[in-house]
């Protein structure tokens, strides 16, 4: 249950933060942000 939370408050962050800028050198922050998080969850 506690994964699913996590991914889907990722997910709202992500959205929010993808709407406020749109630039296409964002992905490439998102990406490595969305990589650390990952990290941060499975440890």
């Amino acid at each position: 249950m506690k994964k699913i939370v996590c991914v889907f408050l990722s997910s709202v962050f992500l959205v929010g933060f993808l709407s406020l800028s749109g630039c296409a050198n964002t992905w490439d922050g998102v990406g490595k942000d969305l990589e650390k998080m990952g990290k941060d969850m499975q440890d």
